[in-house]
């Protein structure tokens, strides 16, 4: 903010009001609370990476990390409702996060709305066409709602990419078989 204030020719006293409300505020959290949330992970403690990234969202709204740890943890216990709105508040902050479109289409998927995942895998590869990775969940989408052969496109595409990515080459077998 203060960049692109000075960029415009913002100057006076409103700058240097504005640069102290900045400056006084911690924006986002310690590299400690990122390192401890981390080690939980690392630990698979889903639940307490959610209790304290939710502690710490009361005072840390707007971080993409702690949205990121909520919605990603929830989804490995299998609450994707809960996924599915972290992703959405970090996606609110950070629109055009690929990882975020990405989670939010697996938590869709897990929770059954083959639809709406595949919405977003393809909203995603609109953004960044090279996230390899959401190609081959878009194929696996696309084979579960038996359209295989847009499900064989995507396969393709990741093994193009990523010659070696095993899942993508039997996956892509499976929908060939079932042609």
């Amino acid at each position: 903010v203060l960049k692109k204030a000075e960029t415009l020719g913002v100057t006076g006293e409103f700058f240097q009001s504005l640069k102290a409300k900045i400056k006084s505020k911690n924006l986002d959290i310690s590299a400690k609370d990122v390192q401890l949330i981390s080690n939980l992970t690392d630990k698979n403690r889903f639940q307490q990476v959610i209790q304290y990234s939710n502690e710490l969202l009361l005072d840390f709204p707007h971080s993409i990390f702690l949205h990121m740890s909520v919605g990603n943890c929830s989804a490995a216990l299998g609450d994707f409702g809960v996924g599915i709105k972290s992703f959405k508040k970090l996606l609110a902050i950070q629109p055009k996060s690929g990882p975020a479109i990405h989670n939010l289409g697996k938590c869709y998927k897990g929770w059954g709305e083959l639809d709406t995942a595949i919405s977003h895998y393809k909203t995603l590869l609109k953004v960044d066409p090279t996230f390899y990775e959401a190609y081959y969940n878009l194929g696996n989408a696309l084979r579960e709602g038996r359209k295989l052969n847009e499900a064989v496109t995507c396969y393709r595409k990741v093994l193009k990419a990523r010659p070696n990515h095993y899942l993508a080459l039997n996956n892509l077998a499976l929908a060939i078989k079932d042609l």
